[in-house]
């Protein structure tokens, strides 16, 4: 399922951020894209990383 919904913007996407606890859709993600720039935000320090990438 994620490999149709990122095979049309797959040239202008370059990074995911799934936003939450647990990083169930980065895995699912990361299997289906490998090529994608995966990252995970749980908390506002995750958050502050993030923002300086």
């Amino acid at each position: 399922m994620a490999r149709n919904i990122f095979r049309d913007a797959k040239e202008e996407v370059e990074k995911v951020i799934e936003i939450g606890p647990g990083k169930v859709l980065t895995g699912i993600i990361k299997r289906t894209c490998p090529d994608f720039k995966l990252a995970n935000v749980s908390s506002l320090k995750d958050i502050k990383v993030q923002v300086k990438i």
